[in-house]
């Protein structure tokens, strides 16, 4: 089955920001004040997520889950970022907007790789 075009981007994407975690690992090591744990994080979750967005380029079923998890995940930290913001004085707040960003793109990633046609390219579903 041909690649849907939504994957093709989810993966491109994915691979862009294991680009940019493994340069984020290359300014903690530069960096006296931040080292080991950071730095360790960056590589693992550059690893990670280049996997995943090469499983997906595979359509392998693995991938697919393994990128609604992770998406679960992000969305959920990023819901108590939203529920710290409310819950914060008017005086004190101050929203990120790649908080936003990320539950935007979340919740966009999360339905559309629960659609049927592309769960029908994962090999899930009826023929």
């Amino acid at each position: 089955m041909k690649r849907p075009l939504g994957v093709l981007v989810i993966a491109f994407t994915g691979w862009v920001l294991s680009a940019f975690l493994l340069l984020a690992m290359v300014a903690i090591n530069r960096s006296p004040e931040a080292k080991g744990v950071s730095a360790s994080l960056c590589l693992l979750m550059a690893v990670l997520i280049a996997a995943v967005c090469v499983g997906l380029f595979r359509l392998n079923y693995w991938a697919r889950v393994t990128l609604l998890l992770m998406t679960s995940v992000t969305l959920a930290i990023s819901v108590l970022f939203i529920l710290d913001y409310v819950t914060t004085p008017l005086s004190d707040r101050e929203i990120h907007f790649s908080t936003v960003l990320f539950w935007i793109m979340a919740v966009g990633v999360i339905w559309y790789m629960r659609r049927p046609s592309i769960k029908k390219a994962f090999g899930i579903g009826p023929e």
